[in-house]
């Protein structure tokens, strides 16, 4: 409706208007991101004699000149979400201490990945 009664000089202008606007706001965090995307490719192959590829992802951002993994992605699950779903469920049930409690696990205070949460 609205850009329907606008004239063809006033659209272009929106556009360019809006497309400045998206590149002073938001460019400069779209360059710093990014996406490496890979397969898992056994040697062996399974019991129906077919491949089974694994999905694999990492999403990275860009700080102070260095790529940094921020998150892994296998088969379209993410690491990080699945930690944050455990992590509330734990804080719920029980409390942030527990939490911490888990994390730190036996020993030095530092749990091994088979042990966290």
């Amino acid at each position: 409706m609205h850009w329907a009664a606008r004239t063809r000089e006033e659209r272009s202008e929106f556009v360019s208007l809006f497309t400045d606007l998206l590149e002073r706001a938001y460019l400069g965090k779209i360059e710093s991101y990014a996406v490496v995307r890979s397969r898992i490719i056994p040697k062996r192959r399974s019991v129906d004699n077919r491949v089974r590829e694994t999905g694999l992802e990492y999403r990275l951002h860009k700080k102070d000149g260095r790529w940094k993994v921020y998150d892994v992605i296998i088969d379209g699950v993410s690491f990080v979400s699945t930690y944050r779903s455990q992590f509330d469920r734990i804080i719920k049930a029980s409390s942030y201490t527990t939490l911490v409690d888990r994390l730190r696990g036996p020993g030095e205070g530092k749990a091994s990945p088979a042990e966290r949460p």
